[in-house]
């Protein structure tokens, strides 16, 4: 009777020591912006930006990243959205690789560092003010609904 006693227990013991050495295992966690915030800022005031160059870096395909707000954490409500800027002044803005909107677009410069893109008609991925460094560009509404939009340039 004790030998199956201590059979026992020492199964127990494995099987909470098997249970415990796979419950500690912890992935890396998923970093929630994609986009480093800081690195867009640093890269973005870096350079002195005029109209020209500001139209002649977003033009091309970009594709929605993510959305960061300040109250709502990030998500990809927008996944499969892209937008195609055009010097012509156009602007196509697919999902899932369908267009659903045209428009005509123009910067208007807002304050000394900071530039604008309005769509007409409006599209809301892209309302307020834009950053941009490389392949990334977001458009901050922050100071009114706390959000902000990212998008990475494909071509």
């Amino acid at each position: 009777m004790k030998k199956n006693t201590i059979k026992t227990a020492f199964k127990i013991i494995g099987f909470v020591s098997f249970l415990f050495m796979f419950s500690c295992h912890k992935d890396k966690p998923v970093d929630p912006t994609p986009i480093d915030q800081n690195e867009i800022n640093q890269c973005y005031y870096s350079k002195s930006w005029d109209s020209l160059q500001v139209k002649n870096a977003i033009l091309g395909v970009w594709n929605w990243e993510y959305i960061w707000c300040e109250l709502g954490g990030n998500n990809t409500q927008y996944k499969g959205m892209s937008i195609e800027l055009k010097a012509d002044n156009s602007i196509n803005v697919k999902q899932n690789g369908q267009i659903v909107q045209s428009s005509k677009w123009k910067i208007n410069k807002l304050d000394e560092t900071h530039y604008g893109i309005y769509p007409d008609p409006g599209i809301d991925q892209m309302q307020g003010n834009f950053i941009i460094c490389s392949d990334v560009i977001g458009f901050n509404l922050g100071y009114v609904d706390g959000c902000a939009n990212y998008f990475r340039k494909i071509k």
